[in-house]
């Protein structure tokens, strides 16, 4: 167990040990002809994008929070005007 690398037992490099799953190989990296660079500026983008959906989803969500907040507070408040207007 000393002597264990897992860069060469899984055949990928140190970047790449992290993903449980799909972990790209050295002779995929050189099918595709891209460097170390490149693939973890891919990687990044990637997880750029994902955030930015997820920073989407939760914005729409607050508007729509307050959309309903605010359909709420009208609601109360027609109730309290016709509560005095019986009174």
């Amino acid at each position: 167990m000393a002597n264990f690398q897992p860069e060469e037992y899984f055949e990928t490099e140190k970047i790449f040990l992290k993903n449980k799953k799909n972990r790209i190989k050295k002779n995929q990296i050189h099918k595709l002809n891209c460097d170390k660079e490149s693939l973890e500026s891919k990687k990044i983008e990637m997880f750029k994008k994902l955030k930015n959906k997820k920073l989407t989803e939760k914005l729409k969500n607050v508007q729509d929070l307050n959309d309903i907040s605010r359909a709420l507070t009208n609601q109360k408040d027609l109730i309290v005007m016709n509560f005095f207007i019986f009174i």
